[in-house]
């Protein structure tokens, strides 16, 4: 069971690192720069650098890209730090992720939406865009 548990640690620890590479990935190929059109296109243009560099189809690169986008997002620093030290699995963390929606705070009516961020498996760049 030692055995088993160790695998699991390392490869979250595994899953946080891909996360962090793909981050910086896409921010050199153009997700840091000034220029918006530049940072919108950045994670298309990463993941196409990733279906072609690891032959595997882009629909999966995209959701690999997205995903680490959405883990390096600083809002889940926490759960990256702890995907990273092997305490999470990468299931696990992405139920955090995804269940992770803030309750609405006071005067927000049921007809408004809400004041918050929506979690997706898109890029940052398109959950703000979603955002109110």
């Amino acid at each position: 069971m030692e055995e088993l548990t160790l695998l699991e640690s390392e490869e979250a620890a595994l899953a946080a690192r891909r996360a962090l590479t793909l981050q910086a990935l896409a921010g050199a190929l153009g997700g840091w720069s000034e220029d918006r059109f530049e940072r919108a296109e950045a994670p298309a243009v990463a993941a196409s650098e990733v279906a072609a560099a690891l032959r595997i189809p882009q629909r999966r690169a995209t959701a690999m890209v997205a995903e680490a986008l959405t883990l390096t997002d600083p809002v889940w620093f926490g759960v990256l730090g702890a995907l990273a030290a092997g305490r999470l699995t990468r299931q696990r963390a992405l139920s955090i992720v995804d269940a992770g929606i803030p309750v609405p705070g006071p005067g927000t009516g049921s007809s408004q939406r809400p004041p918050w961020r929506w979690p997706c498996r898109t890029t940052p760049t398109a959950c703000r865009a979603r955002a109110p």
